[in-house]
């Protein structure tokens, strides 16, 4: 994800900087006392000095941003058509502002938690300074005040042009650092595309591209002291380029209550009391209908610590442009889902998945099959989801419309796009940033390469899904949608798609029934094949008649089948769980009354593709336990089977009924111990399957009102258990209809109390703040919309979402943050 561009190349391919005019501009800040001698002032030549050692990073920061700010102002008063791309612009440093009040308003916190922060002295003051950079911000119009954007936490980074980092040392990485501003404003602005920022270490400087594959930089410092005139250039680029190739958008633009416009133009005073960048309605195109879309609610969350090098999913419900301007409360809602997708790769075995670098994608390609190259051009084609929607027969009834996003007709990604085709060499993060590597060293080893990731920017509008799972109505809710996805599971993988990342928010429930969504992590098998039964092999007169009186002569004989010499003792196995389901049945067991099918159908054989060292797939909090390379087998429709009984077990200890989540401390470190990501609760979630002490341990933590499903518990749990004893059977292969068939007996056992009032009211304000909020043409973020189901006394005081509330989007995840970082994005 880190690489490296020789300087040359960089600057005028990627910053594309302006050859003329600098000896002047130099000439004119050695007048002003910016630049005597030999350096730059406050900056003095080759390594540290003494001196320097007692300033600090806080003054070095201040002096930087000063030099900026100077340069900056000279190439503004070099007259028009010189430098100006119309965006007036401060590099600001946090060290000239309050700190205690930043920290106050951000919610953070310096080592010495007291009033007198700003009084601050010595390493604790310098560590309060440097958690904000030097930032340029844009100038909205001639009285706005930049550092009053920085003082608005909600809004910082809205307006952030770049960001700069002063580091002491040459051998101190920058990189992570910059690529968690980078983060911010892509968290901050839906617009953006990437980000340019700079590193100095002494009077060495360095330029960073940040986007959704990574950071390139220059390979080579700059020396500010020795070569102003570049530095001058550099400085320049920032008032010069065109908005695009600054990094904003030019297919995404904002309303500003009248009309739709770049973001970068919304006046000061629109934007100063916004609490959130979802607060401003934002207007897209639709790829294929021509339509536009403008947003009234956000569906992604800014609360979890931004990462800029993943999908960046932005989800939001919109409508047609035409009905926000005619104010049509009744308009029909969509979600738009706009991502940065990997490229489709080749698997090995025959199959596509979206891949993890880019190297990959032109090896596998080349030693793919025939049938595995047409699926993989076939899925290069569109967006990989609306390629397996349209797949598996399922496009007409979700999908809307679908494709990759292009701008000055050219697709927008980080290879060509932002990029420019240019060849790079990758540095790991984990590479030391040493001494000789700052000057100049930037050549890695063949074991350091490691090639980007390249994205392609898609967007998708679906037909309304729904709500997640979590907001289940009912336990007869609950289960419907749980059987719901199951049977949607099945209906992907017959069509060779496994989706690989169910999770609580994958789950949507809609029209009495679930069905899955989000197949960016799926993986599709061009081989087909129906399991290879074991040698054949009769169980004897003697072991059929010791179970004659509870299985049927057809249970016996399909067993024989599936499970060869291993029927007797998977018989003797399985004989304590059907037990258990089954304490008084009316008849012999027979496959049937157990979820078995009657004729095996054509599966994914993903036999070849095996786990590797990489991490599993999916969302951690829901991953299957038995994912790990030790068990030697791929992902598989039974490991999804896990992760469904996961999200079950969740719900009954984060709920207590519909709509109302349980606050109690123990509740919550039960959730801590089990999702709260793979590393930590792996441990605890094989143990589940290990002791049956642990699986009692976990349902003594269910809130009595779902008391009626543990039964469901056990018996899907002695399902996994069963499939992971005896790979070659029908619990592994064939687990869809054996989990559809214990819903439904549970269905037929659950006691329902009246307890769907509030979700009923949640789902019907939602509606009600949507019509509320087309009519007086805001988000439904921006001002809360009064309803009469606002003013309802509630029956509970802890409901999901209250009034003032329900204006925010809710995505937490399992583990208490907003959302689990999905593996392998």
């Amino acid at each position: 994800m880190y690489g490296a561009i020789e300087n040359s190349i960089f600057l005028q391919e990627l910053l594309s900087l302006p050859q003329e005019g600098f000896p002047e501009l130099l000439q004119r800040a050695k007048e002003e006392g910016l630049y005597s001698g030999t350096s730059w002032t406050g900056f003095s030549r080759g390594v540290k000095t003494h001196t320097q050692a007692q300033i600090g990073a806080s003054t070095l920061k201040l002096r930087f941003a000063t030099i900026l700010n100077a340069i900056t102002r000279l190439l503004e008063r070099s007259g028009p058509g010189g430098f100006s791309n119309g965006l007036g612009q401060d590099w600001i440093d946090a060290s000239t502002l309050n700190v205690a009040e930043l920290h106050e308003k951000a919610g953070t916190r310096s080592k010495t938690s007291n009033a007198q922060d700003e009084h601050l002295t010595g390493p604790d003051k310098d560590e309060t300074e440097r958690a904000f950079p030097i930032t340029c911000f844009i100038r909205r119009s001639d009285q706005d005040h930049s550092s009053d954007c920085f003082r608005n936490p909600q809004m910082r980074w809205f307006s952030a042009l770049s960001v700069a980092e002063v580091v002491e040392e040459h051998y101190t990485d920058p990189r992570l650092q910059l690529a968690r501003y980078a983060g911010q404003i892509f968290q901050a602005q839906p617009d953006r595309l990437f980000v340019f920022a700079l590193s100095l270490s002494v009077d060495c400087l360095h330029i960073h591209l940040f986007d959704r594959s990574g950071t390139v930089m220059t390979k080579e410092p700059i020396n500010i002291n020795q070569d102003p005139e570049t530095f001058i250039r550099v400085v320049s680029s920032f008032c010069s380029l065109s908005t695009e190739n600054l990094g904003w958008s030019p297919i995404i633009q904002a309303w500003n209550g009248q009309t739709t416009v770049p973001s970068y133009q919304l006046p000061a005073e629109l934007i100063k009391d916004l609490t959130s960048p979802f607060d401003i309605p934002w207007v897209m195109d639709g790829p294929e209908t021509k339509s536009k879309y403008i947003s009234i609610r956000s569906l992604t969350s800014l609360e979890k610590d931004p990462y800029p090098f993943d999908r960046s999913t932005l989800a939001l419900e919109v409508v047609t442009l035409e009905d926000w301007e005619q104010k049509n409360g009744e308009a029909e809602v969509y979600v738009m889902k706009q991502s940065w997708q990997r490229r489709p790769c080749a698997v090995d075995g025959g199959g596509v998945e979206l891949s993890n670098a880019s190297s990959r994608h032109e090896k596998e390609t080349i030693d793919a099959d025939p049938e595995t190259r047409l699926l993989l051009r076939n899925a290069e084609a569109e967006p990989f989801e609306a390629f397996v929607l349209r797949r598996t027969g399922l496009s007409e009834n979700r999908l809307r419309e679908a494709s990759f996003v292009t701008a000055n007709g050219r697709r927008v990604d980080t290879s060509t796009f932002i990029r420019h085709d240019l060849m790079q060499t990758s540095l790991p993060i984990a590479q030391s940033w040493t001494y000789e590597r700052y000057w100049g060293d930037t050549t890695p080893t063949a074991q350091e390469e490691e090639p980007p990731v390249y994205r392609s920017l898609v967007r998708l509008f679906f037909k309304h899904a729904g709500v997640p799972i979590k907001y289940f109505r009912s336990k007869r809710d609950l289960l419907m949608g749980l059987r719901g996805a199951v049977i949607d599971h099945e209906k992907f993988y017959r069509h060779g798609v496994i989706q690989r990342d169910v999770s609580v928010n994958n789950i949507f429930l809609s029209s009495g029934t679930g069905h899955l969504i989000d197949f960016d992590h799926c993986k599709l098998s061009t081989r087909m094949v129906v399991p290879e039964p074991p040698p054949k092999h009769k169980l004897t007169m003697e072991e059929r008649n010791f179970y004659s009186g509870f299985l049927s002569d057809r249970l016996f004989d399909t067993a024989e089948r599936m499970y060869g010499k291993e029927a007797w003792i998977y018989l003797t196995t399985a004989r304590r769980p059907w037990k258990s389901m089954y304490p008084h049945p009316s008849d012999r067991l027979s496959p049937g009354d157990l979820g078995w099918i009657d004729k095996l159908y054509t599966i994914p054989n993903f036999k070849d593709h095996e786990l590797g060292p990489a991490r599993a797939t999916g969302t951690p909090a829901f991953i299957s336990c038995h994912l790990k390379s030790r068990y030697r087998f791929p992902h598989t429709a039974i490991h999804d089977m896990e992760s469904f009984w996961w999200v079950l077990v969740y719900i009954c200890i984060k709920f207590s009924g519909p709509g109302v989540p349980k606050l109690d401390e123990a509740s919550r470190n039960i959730l801590g111990f089990y999702f709260s990501g793979r590393e930590i609760s792996q441990p605890k979630k094989e143990g589940v399957f290990v002791y049956g002490t642990e699986l009692e341990s976990l349902l003594n933590h269910f809130d009595p009102y779902f008391d009626d499903l543990k039964a469901l518990i056990h018996n899907w749990h002695s399902v996994i258990k069963l499939a992971f004893e005896f790979r070659i059977g029908m619990e592994f292969n064939y687990p869809h209809g054996i989990i559809i068939h214990l819903i439904d007996e549970a269905l037929k056992n659950i006691n329902e109390t009246a307890m769907a009032q509030d979700e009923d009211d949640r789902r019907r304000r939602i509606h009600e703040e949507n019509a509320k909020a087309i009519q007086v043409q805001k988000t439904v973020h921006a001002k809360p919309v009064e309803t009469k189901l606002m003013k309802r006394k509630k029956s509970r005081s802890n409901t999901v979402l209250s009034g003032s509330q329900s204006t925010h989007p809710d995505l937490h995840s399992p583990t208490g943050s907003p959302q689990s970082k999905k593996q392998r994005k």
